[in-house]
């Protein structure tokens, strides 16, 4: 009973923040990310940097829930990591049963940039990142940058996004997505397979 009424009140308080996140009065900015997903054996590493802007003349301190895929196939991540890069700290966070929370302070008239890194494991040769959590902001990413990484030994198979330009590091491949003024239709699904050669 107990840990039902931890899952309704975490539902209730993400309900309310997809909510005042979309309020015509919101003064927090949401402009700018870049994520770098790292194929490995039995999981990817995933790096993202989040660009967060105040452009009112006070400190403005908002909670984030940042969300996961979590399936049977892709298992809630591990080794879960948020950094304040504007004050280098590491933040603490809640975890929910598909997201963690944690609680972001940027200065007046200040852009600031923070960290989520985490270990996922991808069981099935495919990893899901969400990017239509954007549409909440209520306004397109000034810009976004994507960097998924294919070790030599996989090739990839299929990304749900078309990429700008792919780069070879010693058969290692890295496949580079550039957007700009960009409202995410569909989430970035990855499938690769191990290589032939």
């Amino acid at each position: 009973m107990f840990k039902n009424n931890i899952y309704i009140l975490q539902f209730v308080l993400i309900t309310c923040l997809i909510f005042y996140s979309k309020a015509p009065c919101q003064t927090l900015q949401f402009i700018r990310e870049r994520i770098e997903i790292h194929v490995q054996d039995n999981n990817c590493c995933l790096k993202g940097q989040y660009y967060f802007t105040n452009n009112t003349s006070t400190i403005l301190q908002r909670t984030v829930y940042y969300p996961f895929i979590v399936s049977e196939a892709l298992p809630f991540p591990d080794s879960i990591v948020v950094n304040d890069m504007g004050n280098c700290k590491t933040l603490p966070f809640l975890k929910s049963r598909s997201g963690i929370l944690f609680s972001i302070s940027i200065p007046p008239k200040t852009t600031n940039m923070y960290e989520v890194m985490y270990f996922q494991r991808t069981l099935d040769y495919f990893m899901e990142y969400i990017l239509t959590t954007t549409h909440q902001w209520g306004k397109p990413l000034m810009r976004g940058e994507y960097v998924v990484d294919i070790p030599s030994k996989y090739k990839l198979k299929y990304i749900s996004m078309r990429y700008d330009r792919e780069e070879d590091h010693d058969g290692d491949i890295s496949y580079i997505i550039h957007r700009e003024n960009f409202m995410p239709e569909k989430n970035l699904i990855i499938r690769w397979e191990r290589s032939t050669q």
